[in-house]
């Protein structure tokens, strides 16, 4: 039974007043698809997914919209009337298993943009990160990538961050299957060569179940000059039947470059699942908080809420408010990096 008052029991109460059943992606026919932002992801099977990026990843100065198709990933370019044209498709080589994240960044500083992207449901063979650079005239070609992971069947997150604040994208990956759950950074050493330069057992020693790290964020939320890496992390009891989800928060200990990093905070209990972490903005006030997104479905459905944690001092988290997700959307701008 929750108790009222816990943070389990407050975001409980918020819910429930929202609570309608889940409802799951349906197979959606015909490629491509569209929303009113732009082109939509569909895998190989025709279902929905969310992992989407825009910005400019050719360098011709239009926005571009990279999204899952089948097996791989798709390049949208916006025409001037607003419409889209699909302008360049990648595949992974061993093209058995479908996509589960995407993330653009210049991470070796050449002036070319670079498109992550990490398998899910594959066997430990073809469960890694595959990287491919835009070279010329919208062609872009596999120059690498990282794992594979062993013991992993699903790359849960791929994420450009600033890992350490010098200004330079390192990469975070989060994978697992069953004990073997990990958040991990990559930093690009020399041109198309990316390097482990530090990772994080997120599995706890006393789990049943599975624990799985989800999204990833990195900001200095106590302001002392050493930045956090959040992760948003989802475990299921399968004995109790029972949902929990927390947020880490491992704090770089010592100079940029050299990836230490040490676990100083985890969550209470959410007792739900906790999907995503941002890292937001009061608009009004200017305060910064930790934002986990919750939901009592899995996979996520709506309604859910946001949970927002404060720091007013080093190492030192509390909770500060539970928001719909429309109160959050009004109220809150993402500033994480």
């Amino acid at each position: 039974m929750l108790r009222k008052g816990t943070v389990a029991g407050l975001i409980l109460a918020v819910m429930a007043a929202l609570w309608v059943a889940p409802s799951f992606a349906a197979e959606i026919p015909g490629w491509p698809k569209f929303d009113k932002e732009g082109p939509v992801g569909l895998t190989a099977a025709g279902k929905q997914v969310p992992p989407r990026f825009f910005g400019d990843v050719d360098g011709n100065g239009k926005t571009d919209c990279v999204v899952v198709k089948g097996a791989g990933v798709a390049v949208f370019e916006r025409n001037d009337d607003g419409t889209w044209t699909e302008t360049a498709q990648m595949v992974h080589p061993t093209g058995t298993a479908g996509v589960s994240s995407i993330a653009v960044a210049d991470t070796d500083g050449d002036g070319r943009q670079e498109i992550f992207f990490g398998t899910a449901h594959g066997s430990e063979n073809n469960c890694r990160v595959y990287v491919f650079e835009h070279k010329e005239k919208k062609t872009f070609a596999h120059v690498g990538g990282m794992g594979p992971y062993a013991n992993s069947s699903v790359v849960r997150c791929i994420k450009a961050v600033d890992a350490d604040l010098d200004g330079k994208p390192e990469i975070a990956v989060t994978h697992a299957y069953g004990r073997e759950s990990y958040v991990k950074l990559y930093s690009a050493r020399e041109n198309d060569k990316w390097t482990e330069v530090w990772k994080a057992k997120i599995t706890e020693e006393d789990d049943k179940g599975f624990r799985y790290p989800n999204t990833v964020t990195v900001a200095d939320l106590d302001n002392d000059k050493m930045p956090e890496i959040y992760v948003a992390v989802q475990h299921y009891d399968p004995e109790a039947k029972k949902c929990h989800g927390w947020l880490y928060a491992y704090e770089m200990d010592g100079e940029p470059g050299r990836y230490r990093y040490e676990r100083i905070w985890r969550s209470d209990d959410m007792e739900a699942y906790v999907s995503n972490v941002r890292v937001v903005r009061e608009k009004q006030s200017g305060k910064i908080y930790a934002a986990a997104q919750v939901d009592l479905s899995m996979p996520p459905s709506s309604p859910a809420c946001w949970a927002l944690f404060g720091s007013s001092e080093k190492n030192a988290y509390s909770l500060a408010g539970i928001k719909t997700v429309k109160e959050f959307n009004g109220l809150y701008e993402e500033c994480g990096r």
